[in-house]
């Protein structure tokens, strides 16, 4: 027997003026249970109906520039207090020295060097980068502040 859609399928697509009758001849023969003195198709559905896509959803939507509130804050508080003072005094010399020691714990002015000067830099700046993870990652309060279509601010 000759593989492919009978022609008694098409003839009635065609009848019924389907959209697409090749589609809908499939059908008709799905329904009947195949082809003459053949069992009926198994279905990989036993309930019927549509079958649910599969596959990733979609992006909707257009990406919009967010401002990371946390990881700034943690950089702004080792830059902040030098720059400040360099606009207030003048001195930028002493004052950037001060702030690359804020991050790195060496001053190069006098070449000394002490790791206490990371608690002013450095680690408000990872603990800024940790919490943006934790709270805007993993407890999802960035992804509820853009479902409610918060404007720029994230965590």
């Amino acid at each position: 027997m000759p593989k492919g859609l009978p022609s008694w399928a098409l003839k009635e697509a065609r009848a019924r003026k389907a959209r697409n009758p090749f589609a809908y001849a499939w059908s008709l023969v799905k329904k009947k249970g195949g082809k003459s003195g053949s069992k009926p198709s198994r279905s990989s559905n036993p309930k019927g109906g549509k079958k649910m896509g599969k596959g990733k959803k979609k992006r909707r939507g257009k990406r919009q520039m967010t401002i990371p509130i946390l990881p700034i804050a943690g950089l702004a508080a080792g830059t902040v207090p030098p720059i400040l003072g360099a606009i207030s005094d003048g001195d930028w010399n002493e004052h950037m020295a001060d702030l690359f020691a804020n991050y790195s714990g060496y001053r190069w002015t006098d070449g000394s060097f002490d790791l206490g000067r990371l608690m002013y830099g450095t680690v408000p700046l990872v603990m800024g980068v940790v919490l943006h993870k934790v709270v805007g990652g993993w407890l999802g309060v960035n992804r509820a502040l853009g479902n409610a279509k918060v404007p720029f601010i994230r965590l």
